[in-house]
């Protein structure tokens, strides 16, 4: 038979136990959180890093484009200028 001092002692060691369990769950599901929002930041990061090589990538081809416009632009008008002067000629 228990006695009253062991009940109480064996709900006290109950009861932290109960809490302890809860405690490490809790700290579980905070550890599972950071990890999540860890790996979430990793990723981002790495996003934003390739977003930057697309952006400089589209620059870059973006001033290629010009360039050659530019070159086009440039030969007409040079094609012109030399039809004139075949034609005073």
């Amino acid at each position: 038979m228990i006695n009253n001092s062991d009940r109480q002692n064996f709900e006290t060691i109950e009861n932290q136990t109960s809490s302890i369990l809860t405690d490490n769950i809790m700290l579980a599901g905070y550890t599972s959180i950071i990890y999540e929002l860890s790996t979430l930041v990793e990723d981002t990061e790495r996003l934003n890093q390739q977003l930057e090589l697309l952006r400089q990538y589209y620059n870059y081809q973006q001033q290629l484009v010009r360039n050659r416009i530019l070159k086009i632009i440039e030969n007409y008008r040079n094609s012109t200028k030399n039809l004139s002067i075949d034609n005073l000629n």
